[in-house]
């Protein structure tokens, strides 16, 4: 960015101000500070004119998180190169996850045909997971919303990485089938 003007601090207002507060702040100083008021006070159009260029960084949104960014410390490689998206590409690409570092489960899906009663009124239907007997509770008019979600149940995380989900969808079965 190549500045080291505190535009917060030029504005009057807190880092955590909202676009409203900014305005507010910033109309105060061009009502007081600008050329057509002031034009006699090279101190004042010098300060409406570092107040215009606050406003126009920190009303924004991404002039504002780049501002923003240039005061946070660079913590690592990867925090440095993270601040853009391209550069977190690259860093995906040059330096995949560590092993130790905690990895999250693949989601999985899985397609159940059940009755067409199930569908409508609810009920509990039995789902094989890796060998073991799930009870999955239908809801009343699943029919409409075929989905199910079951937390946890897609494959294991390593390093203790949150487990995957499982995603049912339900189907009515032929009749004749159970």
């Amino acid at each position: 960015m190549g500045t080291t003007k505190d535009y917060y601090g030029v504005l009057g207002v807190a880092r955590d101000a909202t676009i409203a507060e900014i305005k507010r702040a910033y109309r105060a100083i061009a009502m007081t500070c600008h050329p057509d008021h002031a034009s006699d006070s090279a101190e004042a159009v010098s300060r409406y004119r570092e107040a215009s260029e606050a406003y126009k960084t920190l009303t924004d949104s991404d002039a504002r998180r780049k501002y923003d960014r240039g005061f946070d410390p660079v913590v690592s490689i990867r925090d440095l190169f993270g601040r853009h998206p391209v550069g977190r590409h690259v860093m995906d690409v040059m330096l995949p996850r560590a092993p130790a570092e905690p990895q999250p489960g693949v989601d999985l899906l899985l397609v159940r045909e059940v009755p067409a009663r199930v569908l409508e009124e609810g009920g509990i239907v039995a789902i094989a997971i890796g060998g073991r007997e799930v009870a999955l509770q239908v809801p009343q008019g699943a029919r409409d919303t075929p989905w199910c979600m079951l937390a946890g149940l897609g494959t294991t995380g390593k390093n203790e990485g949150k487990n995957g989900d499982l995603f049912v969808l339900l189907l009515e079965a032929e009749e004749g089938v159970p």
